[in-house]
């Protein structure tokens, strides 16, 4: 994994845990999932001058279930604005640093024992959220050359909408 590809890796961590921790949730990296057969999954592309790709979140009902914020909603739409709340965090952590990208909209799917089949490596990230787990599948294009960005210029997480 190159160094910049790794960067975005932790990046992305950073974004899912800061989402979680906004909700009053306790989430950890943790090594590897659990195995379930029904998954629900969240991906969301986006694209920059420097680079693009994709991010897919994956879990169980139960996993996405215990951070749903409202019952009566329904668990589709939330792995959808999931997705799009993780997406969002990891791109103002990407302009951060100097990488403007621009997002897509979430697509949601439901499978068996989905895995990727990716064009590129692709960086996971596994979570532990209460006794429920999540994983964030990461795929890249490009070579981002990362600078340190005045703080300033971005609002903080859920308080704009940024396209």
């Amino acid at each position: 994994m190159s160094a910049p590809f790794e960067v975005m890796r932790e990046l992305l961590a950073a974004s899912a845990l800061e989402l979680f921790e906004s909700y009053g949730l306790s989430a950890s990296l943790c090594e590897c999932p659990e195995e379930s057969e029904e998954q629900l999954v969240g991906v969301l592309g986006f694209i920059g001058g420097q680079v693009a790709g994709s991010v897919a979140l994956t879990g169980d009902a139960r996993a996405f279930s215990t951070c749903h914020p409202n019952a009566a909603g329904t668990l589709w739409a939330w792995v959808g604005e999931l997705t799009n709340q993780v997406v969002g965090r990891f791109k103002n952590n990407l302009l951060m640093r100097g990488v403007d990208v621009t997002m897509s909209i979430p697509c949601v799917l439901r499978g068996f024992r989905l895995v990727p089949v990716p064009r590129n490596e692709i960086a996971t990230v596994h979570l532990t959220l209460g006794d429920a787990h999540l994983s964030l599948w990461l795929e890249v294009e490009g070579d981002p050359v990362f600078v340190e960005a005045d703080p300033d210029i971005i609002p903080p997480s859920g308080e704009a909408l940024l396209f």
